[in-house]
């Protein structure tokens, strides 16, 4: 059976085993992608991503990979070190 995503939005996507996708609600799905043998879940709200972020460092791969959905998600909820380390993982030199 397919994991429940409607009205949701690819959030990142560069996880080996699971994308993250956003609802309009701020919850966050973990999706299993075909192949890797690991299962669907809820992954949590945006302030439970905002806690992993807070504890992970620059190279971690939670900064990495985030959609336009994604990013429009955290969006005013996270910190400017937070936003900062999505902007340089994303690509964005202009506030180094």
């Amino acid at each position: 059976m397919a994991y429940p995503l409607l009205n949701s939005a690819l959030a990142k996507q560069d996880h080996v085993n699971w994308e993250l996708w956003v609802n309009p609600r701020g919850q966050f799905s973990a999706v299993a992608k075909p192949g890797s043998g690991a299962q669907s879940t809820h992954f949590g709200d945006v302030a439970h991503v905002v806690r992993l972020m807070n504890h992970a460092t620059q190279s971690d791969a939670l900064f990495q990979g985030w959609t336009e959905a994604g990013r429009a998600a955290l969006c005013g909820l996270h910190t400017s070190l937070v936003s900062r380390r999505i902007q340089v993982a994303a690509g964005d030199k202009s506030h180094a």
